[in-house]
């Protein structure tokens, strides 16, 4: 490997932790002695610049020749399962989003199997850049393990193992996923599909920007929801006005269960003229899952343990996690409650027809927009909150699902509620590629 090469490879893998040993320059760590995180194990002219993949089977042969397994974690790549004695699993996630729940589970299982068949066997898991897909699913397979007692000891033990600057998982669903199945192993729950009517959305202080808003919800992967496009006027940039809440609601409500995406989209203006407007670009987005909506999940706050899985725990200090959802009395009402609170809202939800249940996020729990914190705030203002206001299906509800567009694209029409009006383009979503 020449000098050149070596830099190139250096400045592609960033902050994450390389494997330089034995001959041997990758971007691998072991993250514990049977457990492997890896970027995309490449060909030709991108394992210049990548991992090798003649490289991570050379170092799989020699120090764990029959007893090493790989998983790949990309939707959009694969390769031959034969290059690597046909020992791959496959758990296909989209770049910057968070696994299926269901997807989680399998995995872990999946691996504490091939784990426990022999104490030499190890698990090599990568993504394409091996850090936040990648992470995502060994820090619950440590929860999983018991290997460590809550999700963000989980997160803070792999940011340091696999970063030089300890941000392992950073995009904020991601996090929020970890978040999910370390409540529900600490609290012995099986996880089933839960309905929802998503009913309104709710900003409070809205984006800059020189035209509209629109939203799209997604469900498995298929979106199911489009909204008109909202116009924001200049004089809604006057103080009163971003601080008061815009409500924008849904008729019908939408059926929702299940991961589920929400993208805000900004539609912009050119000339100052509304029919004339730009591609769309995606503000942010963010996935959650309708089991947890309504219920608070717990963060214990523990010192990383960097030693192994039977360091003691610091006493853990219990917080309210920001965006899991808690009550409104009232339809028309926005809850003021703070982003960390020592209440428990995990009882089961009341079943009074008059009560809805809202998710509330504030900007650094939506994708990129967390990403913001030293720039400037053009768009995304630094008090930014967006809410959903849930419903809880009935039964008869259940029979009815209504999984199509209300709002199909080519049939956008300009509305008007106060601040509301505008046009719709075509659907492009901006996000940046991890390298």
């Amino acid at each position: 490997m020449t000098a050149m090469t070596a830099k190139l490879r250096g400045l592609v893998s960033k902050n994450k932790r390389r494997y330089r040993e034995d001959g041997f320059d990758l971007d691998l760590t072991y993250i514990y002695p049977n457990i492997i995180a890896m970027g995309f194990p490449s060909e030709k002219l991108e394992g210049v610049y990548r991992n090798p993949l003649d490289e991570v089977l050379r170092l799989l042969e020699e120090k764990h020749q029959d007893h090493y397994k790989i998983y790949n974690l990309c939707s959009e790549r694969r390769y031959d399962p034969a290059k690597f004695h046909n020992r791959v699993g496959v758990y296909p996630i989209d770049d910057h989003h968070p696994p299926d729940l269901d997807l989680i589970s399998a995995f872990c299982e999946d691996l504490d199997q091939w784990l426990g068949e022999d104490e030499r066997n190890i698990g090599a898991i990568h993504c394409k850049a091996g850090k936040g897909r990648t992470g995502v699913m060994i820090c619950a397979y440590l929860l999983h393990r018991g290997l460590k007692h809550s999700a963000q000891e989980a997160l803070d033990y792999y940011g340091c193992r696999r970063t030089k600057n300890q941000r392992g998982v950073t995009i904020p669903s991601q996090r929020r996923y970890v978040h999910y199945y370390g409540h529900m192993l600490r609290n012995k729950l099986k996880y089933e599909p839960v309905g929802l009517q998503l009913l309104s959305i709710i900003l409070t202080t809205l984006p800059t920007v020189n035209g509209g808003i629109c939203f799209s919800v997604s469900q498995a992967k298929t979106k199911i929801w489009n909204s008109p496009v909202y116009e924001i006027r200049r004089n809604s940039y006057s103080d009163s006005a971003a601080l008061t809440p815009q409500r924008y609601d849904l008729l019908p409500p939408l059926a929702l269960s299940g991961d589920i995406k929400v993208q805000c989209f900004a539609v912009k203006h050119f000339f100052n003229n509304p029919k004339i407007t730009s591609k769309k670009e995606c503000l942010f987005h963010f996935c959650f899952n309708t089991f947890f909506v309504g219920k608070t999940i717990v963060l214990e706050d523990t010192t990383p343990d960097d030693v192994g899985p039977h360091g003691d725990p610091e006493t853990p200090v219990n917080h309210f996690l920001s965006g899991m959802g808690f009550f409104s009395s009232s339809r028309s009402s926005v809850s003021s409650e703070k982003s960390h609170s020592s209440e428990d809202y995990s009882a089961p939800i009341h079943e009074d027809k008059d009560q809805h249940i809202v998710l509330t996020l504030r900007k650094d729990d939506i994708d990129p927009a967390n990403k913001d914190k030293d720039k400037s705030c053009k768009i995304i203002p630094h008090d930014f909150v967006i809410q959903l206001v849930f419903r809880r299906l009935s039964g008869d509800d259940h029979h009815s699902f209504n999984h199509g567009s209300q709002y199909p694209e080519e049939d956008h029409e300009s509305i008007t509620q106060d601040q509301e009006g505008g046009l719709t383009t075509d659907d492009e979503e901006f996000e940046e590629e991890e390298p």
